[in-house]
């Protein structure tokens, strides 16, 4: 089970329950352009790995790209790319920081949202299989 920590903290912690569409780790996905240590237990690194996932999925999904083609895969492209690309389709000034800012905006929300349904921090469990 320690060789995908990050793998089951990202499936514990997904706002959206148990799935690979939000903060899923996995070994082909490279962040800050390594892949994740799946056999190293840090748990700044874990939980660094799925707060990036999480909020560049976010990104992803708001900007209606897939994330594991735009920000993943052989097309890929930067968040400061993905910016000018949203920057001249709505005139909005978009930044990676502003992007950043709209993740953690949208996280904050779907936190919120879970909270008042009851669902707290003691929730956030691995998955019984």
């Amino acid at each position: 089970m320690t060789d995908f920590i990050p793998g089951v903290l990202g499936f514990a912690v997904a706002s959206r329950g148990f799935d690979h569409l939000r903060c899923a780790v996995f070994p082909s996905a490279a962040v800050y352009g390594k892949p994740p240590l799946f056999w190293h237990y840090d748990p700044a690194y874990c939980t660094e790995v799925v707060r990036d996932r999480d909020l560049n999925k976010s990104i992803a999904d708001s900007a209606e790209v897939c994330y594991h083609f735009a920000l993943l895969g052989r097309t890929k492209f930067s968040l400061d790319e993905l910016s000018d690309v949203l920057t001249s389709i709505t005139g909005y000034d978009f930044t990676e920081e502003k992007l950043a800012q709209c993740a953690e905006r949208i996280f904050n929300i779907e936190r919120a949202y879970l909270a008042r349904l009851g669902i707290r921090r003691k929730d956030d469990v691995p998955h019984a299989t």
